[in-house]
């Protein structure tokens, strides 16, 4: 008996076609099915709430994760959209610094 595994993602509003259309059109939730070829168990919801500059996801569990990052629609910004800290579940964090690392020839 083969074992598998499938994924549905479902957007806000649909597919959409551009990059600015798709920051205003984030993934909602995720549905994961785990069974084998004869049928699959109740799926497992994870759901997402993305904002301009932070996101929770809720995992099957109940627990919740929370990712703030720096505003992914300033375009001039070369970090744009880097996760700058993290809240895990149990209370955990983790705070992250981002550093430009610009090839010597290339001026601001």
């Amino acid at each position: 008996m083969r074992n598998f595994a499938d994924r549905n993602y479902h957007l806000s509003r649909g597919y959409v076609k551009f990059y600015e259309e798709r920051l205003r059109n984030p993934v909602a939730h995720r549905k994961l099915y785990d069974g084998d070829q004869h049928g699959s168990t109740n799926p497992e919801i994870s759901t997402y709430a993305i904002n301009r500059d932070s996101s929770t996801i809720t995992a099957p569990d109940g627990g919740v994760t929370t990712n703030f990052y720096f505003d992914r629609k300033i375009l001039s910004t070369w970090y744009r959209g880097l996760v700058y800290r993290t809240l895990g579940p149990l209370g955990s964090g983790v705070i992250r610094n981002w550093g430009r690392n610009r090839p010597y020839s290339v001026e601001d």
